[in-house]
């Protein structure tokens, strides 16, 4: 599909979801380039506008070419933008970019009142809205409301089974071993002290994802531990060092080492650590499990 049948295929079906939208495109200027945008609703801010060409990149990417679900994603993406509530969002629209994030409840009691939750270990599911492929365009994510259950009509385990397969699908895990890390330091969130702790072992692990963004959602997919575990040949000690990033430490290591770098995380305002929680995983137990709290540790 040409850039120009591909650009008047899509303000077709964007008008038709919407009659009451006009949709225009826009030449602006760019960095390196004058650049078409795609521009829709009443109210959109200009940084909400769309770079066509970057999109019709994406969209080459799809193998059957359909504009049907592109259409779909801006007039969401469009919605979104001007009234911030996603109980008014088609959930047909969104179902493929609800994807999992894991909180503290007791660092998020704002977030908790308004966003629909599932209990883990310590920690919390929350759900929100990713645009997947189309992320880098669109530069916006979304958090569910508690009303988009009722309006949607959609259990709160049926949400969690949907947004755990765009998850893995949207944001796969990536293990990075320690001693290959270090030259990347610069990308990551928690850099500078993580720069560190990672420099001390050449047996431990960060977890994240292709993002770099809310990669401790790792934990809810137990087969990326065991893959770590059969490398290692021994259980796993694990810090939430960030909402992004996730230390794996042997088993094997001595407890004083632990000790050592979850004071040092948890004193350092800049780390904003997601849990003051040391937690495990079993080789083969398929799960993970609060290990032991750091107020433990210190009196060991």
């Amino acid at each position: 599909m040409t850039y120009e049948l591909f650009k008047e295929s899509l303000l077709k079906e964007l008008e038709k979801m919407d009659a009451t939208c006009t949709y225009t495109t826009k030449l602006l200027p760019l960095e390196n380039r004058t650049g078409e945008f795609l521009i829709g609703g009443k109210r959109m801010p200009p940084s909400a506008a769309l770079d066509l060409c970057g999109l019709y990149q994406q969209f080459l990417k799809i193998k059957d070419y359909d504009v049907l679900p592109v259409a779909r994603m801006f007039h969401s993406y469009i919605r979104l933008t001007e009234i911030q509530n996603t109980d008014r969002i088609n959930f047909e629209d969104v179902k493929d970019y609800i994807c999992c994030r894991l909180v503290n409840p007791k660092k998020r009691p704002d977030l908790m009142e308004k966003t629909p939750a599932v209990p883990y270990l310590d920690l919390a599911v929350t759900f929100y809205i990713d645009f997947g492929i189309w992320e880098d365009i669109l530069e916006r994510t979304c958090v569910l409301s508690k009303a988009s259950l009722t309006q949607w009509d959609i259990t709160l385990e049926d949400l969690y089974t949907l947004a755990k397969k765009n998850t893995i699908r949207w944001n796969l895990p990536k293990i990075i071993p320690a001693k290959q890390l270090i030259p990347e330091m610069e990308t990551l969130h928690s850099a500078p002290l993580l720069a560190k702790v990672l420099k001390q072992s050449e047996n431990r692990y960060l977890i994240t994802n292709d993002k770099e963004r809310y990669g401790t959602t790792a934990l809810l997919f137990p087969e990326v531990l065991e893959h770590i575990t059969q490398i290692s040949g021994c259980d796993l000690y694990l810090l939430l060092i960030s909402e992004h990033e996730i230390v794996v430490e042997p088993a094997t290591e001595s407890l004083s080492n632990l000790q050592r770098i979850s004071r040092n995380i948890y004193k350092d305002p800049s780390m904003d650590a997601l849990s003051d929680t040391v937690y495990c995983y079993r080789k083969g137990s398929g799960r993970v499990s609060v290990c032991f709290h750091t107020d433990y540790l210190k009196n060991l």
